[in-house]
């Protein structure tokens, strides 16, 4: 995210004052559902990472037992008749439960459909598609980023899936985060309330988001590629710290990184999360035909050295402040060097573009920070005369529209002249943008949306007010990208609206406008049912219960674990824990709660280590859960 000393340069610059979000009444649902058919796979299906001949798909089996095995089949049929690969695996706690496959032997540019099953229950089925290749025509995404539960509904991944018109979603990052309850948004509650900080605490955040049923449907239909951004660990990270980390409150930054990896790696539809020899490795490429090379870097944890506003500010050239590192940049410079496809794509997380006012650059977060690297980086571009760069952005809660100013030769706005690419920025499906408030004195958000273009020629296009995604189409002439606003994050509404889009011409290596979105001819399959298959035996009930334990944070534990459960009628409820000899250990009533998703902690520091039975109960009803407490 932009960083708190951007925030704090546009405040004293404009005299301007935060915007106060108000909370939604009281009637309108701040939590998410639990849907009792998709027992036990309530956390839905997704796929990723598609290549020409290999995809793969993911789940969540909600149990407790020690190694249950899944099945899994991969059909060219919604009804799974034509099944082309199938197998088995298995998860256990160690994994959260979390079910990821990795499909091969698939055939390219096609569509399938997936679905898990364990004692005779069946998954939703997702639909995925493999990457094409040889000669293409057209591509098409759909890109995303920044998504605060806390700030509003992701109605952006309703819209877009509504439309049903991409080949895959980019998702830049920001897919979750790290803030508790009223630190940061107040439309809607997050789980766990407090910032999350140790391994327990991302898992069952992550277990949050995968709950909300706009994200679920979108990961049902679309296969994504996704990088981490910042708030996947916490704000303005960097390799060894984050700004919003406090080693002396919060423990040491190393296992409070080690713990967002772990808790990524299980819970994202992503290949791997390398971590050997002490490095964190996403950055990966795709070869999409001859169209598309499309690379995705990770300019946050692998490399970066902490964000410095003297660099941002001065443009002080140091060669050893890094945002991607030696190794990651000799290995884009190879991959760029060697893209025969007309496109050369580049998926990041923070804004390539200057972004100055009265020649003073706004964010050290982003590349103006690192303008060593940067200039290293154009350098590499000029010099091997490498075309067509288009790079897709998020992180700033903002749209733009941004020629590349780094040409051979002095950049002529008028004519994009000196443009080495370009680059699209998306805006946030809920975060907020920069912080402006109307009319203040003679200043209004079109007035800075003036003085930024202003001081920044090579900028056709920002929008610092609305949510939204973009639709950005490749074809052999050219890439247009489409920028859409949602109505409104603060209650559920699919409706959005078109802005505007911009496009560059094969070999310009700069933007023009288009008033018009890009037509998209073609029909994609139908979308996979909302609903999961029958169970194979009619005695089976998907709901057992009035109430379901979806998971238990921390297990094993030390001094405290809780439990995360969802009521679907309104009930009075106890936690009951027994030891092996069916001892009653400890007992809390936890009183009449109305229906919805809730986490409680208890404090177990007490108990002697070894096995116990956790169970929660109603009047007439319980489920259990084995613990263990460890040293």
């Amino acid at each position: 995210m932009y960083s708190r000393f951007y925030t704090f340069f546009i405040l004293v610059l404009l005299n301007l004052t935060l915007f106060a979000q108000a909370p939604l009444p009281s009637n309108i649902s701040q939590r998410i559902a639990l849907d009792d058919a998709l027992a036990p796979f309530y956390h839905g299906v997704a796929s990723g990472d598609p290549t020409q001949n290999s995809v793969i798909i993911w789940t969540r089996l909600t149990t407790d037992q020690i190694s249950p095995q899944i099945e899994w089949k991969v059909a060219t049929d919604t009804l799974m008749q034509n099944v082309v690969k199938s197998g088995t695996t298995t998860t256990s706690i160690d994994k959260d439960y979390t079910v990821k496959v990795d499909v091969t032997g698939l055939q390219p540019n096609t569509f399938y459909f997936y679905e898990f099953s364990y004692n005779q229950k069946y998954s939703l089925r997702g639909r995925t598609k493999t990457l094409p290749t040889g000669n293409i025509d057209k591509l098409r995404f759909a890109v995303v980023s920044c998504s605060s539960f806390p700030h509003g509904y992701f109605n952006v991944y309703q819209a877009i899936n509504q439309r049903n018109d991409v080949d895959a979603i980019i998702h830049l990052g920001d897919y979750i985060y790290e803030y508790g309850k009223n630190e940061y948004g107040s439309v809607r509650v997050p789980e766990p309330t407090n910032e999350i900080l140790n391994l327990a605490d991302y898992r069952l955040r992550h277990s949050m988001y995968k709950l909300d049923s706009m994200l679920m449907r979108l990961h049902q239909q679309f296969p994504f590629f996704t990088i981490w951004d910042d708030h996947e660990f916490a704000d303005n990270s960097y390799t060894d710290g984050a700004e919003n980390h406090t080693p002396a409150t919060e423990g040491l930054w190393k296992t409070r990184k080690s713990s967002a990896l772990e808790a990524y790696a299980e819970w994202m539809p992503i290949r791997s999360v390398d971590t050997t020899n002490n490095q964190v490795k996403i950055y990966r490429k795709y070869n999409i035909g001859n169209l598309v090379d499309l690379f995705f870097l990770d300019t946050r944890i692998t490399a970066r050295k902490e964000q410095t506003a003297l660099a941002s500010l001065t443009g002080t050239d140091d060669s050893t402040h890094y945002l991607l590192g030696t190794e990651q940049f000799d290995w884009l410079k190879s991959g760029l060097q060697q893209s025969t496809a007309t496109w050369k794509v580049i998926g990041q997380q923070v804004m390539m573009a200057p972004f100055k006012v009265f020649n003073i650059a706004f964010n050290d977060d982003q590349w103006d920070g690192y303008p060593s690297e940067r200039k290293k980086f154009f350098n590499m571009i000029n010099d091997n005369n490498i075309n067509n760069l288009v790079v897709l952005t998020g992180d700033i809660h903002s749209a733009w529209a941004s020629d590349l100013p780094f040409g051979n030769t002095p950049y002529i706005p008028r004519t994009g002249e000196g443009s080495a690419g370009v680059e699209f920025v998306t805006t946030a499906v809920t975060s907020p943008g920069i912080p402006l408030t109307g009319i203040l004195g003679n200043i209004t958000r079109d007035a800075f949306g003036q003085l930024v273009t202003d001081n920044n020629l090579h900028v056709k296009h920002n929008n610092f007010v609305n949510r939204g995604f973009y639709i950005i189409d490749f074809t052999a002439q050219k890439a247009q990208t489409d920028f859409y606003n949602i109505e409104t994050i603060e209650r559920p509404n699919n409706a959005y609206s078109y802005q505007v889009s911009y496009y560059t011409e094969k070999d310009s290596n700069h933007l023009k406008k288009s008033n018009l979105p890009t037509q998209f001819n073609g029909l994609l399959p139908i979308k996979a049912p909302l609903s999961p298959r029958q169970s194979i035996t009619t005695g089976i009930k998907n709901k057992i219960s009035n109430f379901e334990i979806t998971g238990v944070y921390p297990n094993p534990f030390v001094n405290y674990t809780g439990i995360q459960y969802y009521l679907y009628e309104n009930a009075s409820i106890s936690v009951s824990i027994y030891n092996t000899n069916g001892q009653l250990v400890f007992l809390k009533e936890l009183g009449n709660k109305p229906r919805g998703f809730y986490f409680e902690k208890f404090d177990l520091s007490n108990l002697s280590t070894g096995e116990y039975i956790l169970s929660i109960n109603t009047s007439d009803e319980s489920i259990s859960r084995k613990l263990l407490k460890t040293e």
